[in-house]
């Protein structure tokens, strides 16, 4: 069998100990955590205080193991960080702990809070409210701790981030474990996200290896989003155009034909090379919006070919960016391949936009003779592009070429760049978490970029010999990781395993995962539930139990799901959508958010027009075809099986 792309955790570093830490293996903090653990039982809370504070001091960049059952056996499943670790402490200990280091350290905690206050650092109108938590990461048993949190919500608050905000403030009250409230994230007034609508690829794996790219439009206050590979496109409701921006210096405004065959070709150049390893997975171009309080888009983000990718079909060739836009005009208002601290990197992800901070993963691709791409997770500034953190997420050995031609080769277990065209990263909380499709579902701080976990689970395997098969999970339109309502758990349905898992939000250990809906993409969460959809029905699952909800299968799934607010909108193969309570699954009479008719789009003379000039008519033909339904009819469909979830 040929093995494939496989993933390892960062190095945590090995400088010199030091004030505000250093390297340290997993083995001292790992033994140094059990001692710690004994002095509390045998109430010696002073010396289990004064060895923590050693261990955050000398090893506070540690990585530790993350263990659990298999076969009757421990294994190796992952890696957490000591502030992970930390948070995983019975209550009674961690207010035993909290009494004794404020005790002790609580005065050191404060004057390391006061120094920063004071520094030049938080002093400039630009300081990032992440200097603040050097004081939680060096004294999280403390009440300086508590007011650094503060002070950083505060911070975020003076940057017009009203999101990081709260959800820093949401940390305040026990930032040693989750709060139970809702994620801060302002609430839309009306319809935002992906559109429910029914795209020609929908619900067939092999549309994988020859689908034209896959274009997400979005609707947020009261107008379409689209992104080509070098064309950005806003609409109002009605269709008619607001405005459609060339952003590659390749493409002309006043030659649609050239624009035309240029995006044709930077599509094909924007895929891997089938000759290197498996066949091409198409793009997907999904635009994120940022919207002000009152629900006025105000900047959205692409991930677009950058003006440099060269125009051959080897995937080392191409490099990828994002590129910030107005709302209001298209105005390009910054391009990450334009800045220097980037070069030689490639954008691997779709943008997630949370308040001022852009989120995406990129990559150092393998050089000449190099086994491993290095994984970057990268936090931008929303305003201009400026690199607000950047966490070394690991790496992915390269698959070598493939050389049994007597089998099916799987678009990602065969691709030798198995991260590329990802899903946007998830955000929830304090936490921003990505698949990059190589065995491997990561965690990262969102305010500071400090790792927090790793956990890596089963691939799936290729197909035999012989076997021309897909695999369901290449029906996925969406690899986005999702957090339930508390943020207490992450779900993950990616791109190389036929399954779903959740996993514990703070440390990365399992809860539960069903192989039962291969072909189901996780679509998001509402309320209490998670919901998955595929081509037949929408299961609503227990994100913390993985118990089945409801179901809906009332005729069959015909396009993107989307869930909004407390209602679940199905694109249905009667070419209307339906929206359905996120509570039960019944059709819902009055709805309070309705969703945006993206036909309005095809059917208007300039929406049309532009759509066609842009390129991006057979990626959305699908509302305006009248031989939709019998195409769709012959479309086999994958049977939905909600069954027992695995712990």
């Amino acid at each position: 069998m040929i093995a494939t792309p496989r993933y390892a955790a960062p190095e945590p570093p090995t400088a010199a100990a030091g004030a505000e830490g250093g390297g340290g293996g997993a083995d001292v903090p790992a033994n140094q955590l059990d001692l710690m653990s004994v002095e509390l039982a045998q109430d010696h809370a002073a010396d289990a205080a004064r060895r923590l504070d050693a261990l955050l001091r000398d090893s506070s960049a540690a990585l530790l193991p993350i263990t659990e059952q298999a076969n009757g056996n421990n294994a190796n499943v992952g890696v957490m960080s000591l502030l992970a670790r930390l948070e995983l402490m019975p209550a009674e200990q961690k207010t035993r702990l909290r009494d004794e280091c404020e005790r002790q350290f609580g005065e050191a905690a404060a004057r390391m809070l006061s120094r920063l206050q004071q520094s030049n650092v938080l002093a400039a109108a630009s300081a990032e409210p992440a200097r603040l938590l050097d004081v939680v990461a060096r004294y999280p048993f403390t009440r300086a701790a508590d007011a650094a949190l503060s002070v950083a919500a505060q911070r975020a608050a003076d940057l017009g981030d009203d999101r990081a905000a709260d959800d820093l403030r949401a940390l305040v009250a026990d930032h040693a474990r989750p709060s139970t409230t809702n994620s801060g994230a302002s609430r839309a007034v009306a319809f935002h996200g992906v559109v429910p609508f029914a795209p020609p690829w929908f619900g067939d794996a092999r549309s994988s290896l020859s689908a034209p790219d896959r274009l997400l439009p979005v609707f947020t206050g009261g107008n379409f989003f689209l992104a080509t590979n070098t064309r950005v496109l806003a609409f109002k409701e009605t269709g008619t155009l607001l405005w459609s921006v060339a952003t590659n210096e390749s493409t002309s405004d006043d030659d649609g034909e050239h624009v035309v065959a240029e995006d044709k070709r930077r599509s094909r150049s924007g895929r891997s090379d089938s000759s290197r390893s498996g066949p091409p997975r198409a793009p997907t171009y999904a635009p994120d919006v940022f919207c002000d309080s009152a629900g006025t888009p105000r900047v959205l983000v692409v991930r677009q070919p950058a003006t440099s990718s060269a125009p051959g079909g080897a995937s080392e060739n191409q490099v990828f960016a994002l590129r910030a836009l107005r709302a209001e005009d298209g105005r390009v208002l910054w391009s990450s391949d334009d800045r220097p601290e980037l070069r030689g990197l490639t954008i691997a992800s779709n943008p997630a936009v949370a308040g001022r901070y852009v989120y995406a993963l990129a990559v150092d691709p393998a050089g000449p003779g190099a086994q491993a791409d290095r994984l970057v997770m990268l936090a931008l500034n929303l305003t201009d592009g400026r690199v607000l953190w950047r966490c070394d997420a690991g790496s992915v050995a390269r698959r070598q070429v493939l050389t049994r031609f007597t089998r099916a080769r799987d678009p990602v277990l065969d691709a030798g760049d198995p991260w590329q065209h990802l899903s946007a990263p998830g955000v929830s909380r304090d936490l921003v978490v990505v698949a990059p499709n190589c065995g491997a579902v990561i965690a990262i701080n969102r305010f500071d970029g400090r790792l927090r976990w790793v956990r890596t689970y089963e691939q799936a395997q290729s197909p035999p010999s012989g076997q021309r098969e897909l695999r369901d999970a290449l029906s996925r339109w969406t690899t986005t990781p999702c957090a339930n309502a508390d943020s207490s758990a992450v779900l993950v349905a990616p791109l190389d395993a036929d399954r779903l898992v959740s996993l514990d939000a703070r440390s990365g250990r399992k809860l539960w995962h069903t192989d039962d809906l291969g072909a189901a993409t996780l679509v998001g969460t509402s309320g209490a539930y998670a919901i998955v959809a595929d081509s037949s029905s929408v299961t609503a699952l227990d994100p913390t139990s993985g118990e089945v909800r409801w179901t809906w299968s009332a005729g069959g799934v015909a396009g993107l799901v989307a869930v909004e607010d407390d209602a679940v909108f199905i694109p249905t193969s009667e070419r209307t959508v339906l929206g359905v309570s996120a509570t039960d699954g019944k059709p819902v009479t009055s709805q309070t958010t309705k969703p945006p008719d993206f036909g309005a789009v095809l059917k208007a003379e300039t929406g049309s027009a532009a759509l066609k000039r842009a390129g991006a008519t057979d990626s959305l033909r699908s509302n305006g075809s009248s031989d939709d339904d019998d195409v769709r009819k012959d479309k086999p469909r994958s049977p939905n099986r909600p069954g027992r979830p695995r712990s």
